[in-house]
């Protein structure tokens, strides 16, 4: 009897040991399938597998991030982020910009947590992708609606900031999904600028060539473009402004303004000066020509304002001419000349 009570003992210390390699696939499945509890027992049962770090870094450090693998590779991220940064997960548990205690003694009342959740850095990935695709509905039940949105954009916001390849799937699928808050939609698209690939790029031209997407999302999709360093991005907001509808073409004048800031390349570092420097000329001259096109004060304005924040030596002769052309209304005129002080003042500031 002794014998066979020892013998019971040694095989349930077996079953209670980790879990080897080949059961990782099995428990990640689950992770990916699962939902509350469920899921939570899924993501255990992932970090009793011996070596877990070693084998999903394995998994990970190689995978290609296809529409078809990100759900799977993303439980995969979720779990690592536990298993190196478990400390992370409890500034999740409790976050102060969609907490009334925290947030409505603010300036700004309302809730918010994009930079909030950005403090978390890169490796905070897998915690913001397991609220956004595991756990958001359960914490959305203890939200106000503005408090979920506001958290939904934070999501979005704060991946997009760490360049991991999951954000770009996150935020296509929030920018097309038409039951997701307006503001995440738009913040999504803005998302979709920071990570600066070309898929995003070319996700960003789709949502403004969809006539039947909303204008507010088209619109976003010029503010996306001017956060990409490409000459395709350039071109792209280009052709807006050249339409004839006006709240586009004030946008692409305000993007080609972001797309060119000087202070925006020189923070790219001196690496990208020389590129910066030929694509920051374009977008002076452009914008030079969308103030000789402008048929309204709020369209000069933006030109003036826009050119100001290029800062661009290429904008000095084509503006000095279209203010002595008299060809040209007074008003033009007179923006040219008010566009040309700005920029010399902003030349020397720049200098400084």
């Amino acid at each position: 009897m002794r014998a066979r009570s020892i013998f019971v003992v040694a095989v349930l210390a077996c079953a209670a040991g980790p879990l080897q390699a080949q059961d990782l696939e099995g428990a990640l499945a689950r992770m990916r399938d699962k939902t509350g509890d469920d899921y939570v027992a899924a993501r255990k049962d992932v970090l009793a597998v011996k070596d877990v770090k070693t084998t999903l870094h394995a998994k990970l450090d190689t995978a290609s991030w296809t529409e078809d693998s990100f759900s799977d590779l993303a439980v995969a991220s979720i779990a690592l982020a536990h298993a190196e940064h478990p400390e992370l997960a409890s500034r999740l548990d409790k976050i102060e910009g969609i907490t009334p205690e925290h947030y409505t003694k603010r300036r700004h009342p309302v809730p918010e947590c994009g930079r909030e959740l950005q403090q978390l850095g890169k490796d905070g990935a897998g915690f913001l992708l397991e609220v956004a695709l595991k756990t958001f509905a359960d914490r959305a039940r203890s939200l106000s609606t503005q408090e979920s949105a506001a958290l939904r954009e934070g999501l979005v916001i704060a991946l997009a900031a760490t360049q991991h390849p999951s954000a770009f799937f996150v935020c296509k699928k929030v920018a097309r999904g038409t039951s997701e808050p307006e503001g995440a939609r738009l913040q999504a698209i803005e998302g979709l600028g920071t990570i600066g690939t070309a898929p995003a790029l070319a996700e960003i031209t789709a949502i403004h060539d969809d006539a039947t997407q909303p204008a507010s999302l088209r619109l976003a999709t010029l503010r996306g473009a001017a956060r990409i360093p490409s000459s395709d991005a350039l071109s792209f907001i280009s052709k807006s402004a050249g339409v004839s509808d006006e709240a586009e073409k004030r946008q692409a004048i305000v993007a080609l303004g972001t797309f060119g800031s000087s202070w925006g390349w020189k923070a790219r570092g001196a690496s990208m000066a020389e590129q910066g420097s030929a694509l920051r000329a374009k977008a002076a001259t452009q914008l030079v020509e969308a103030l000789g096109a402008a048929t309204t004060d709020s369209l000069r304005q933006a030109a003036i304002e826009a050119i100001s924040v290029v800062a661009h030596d290429a904008a000095r002769a084509p503006l000095e001419k279209l203010a002595k052309d008299e060809t040209r209304p007074a008003a033009t005129r007179t923006a040219a000349k008010q566009a040309l002080d700005r920029l010399n003042t902003a030349i020397q500031r720049d200098a400084r």
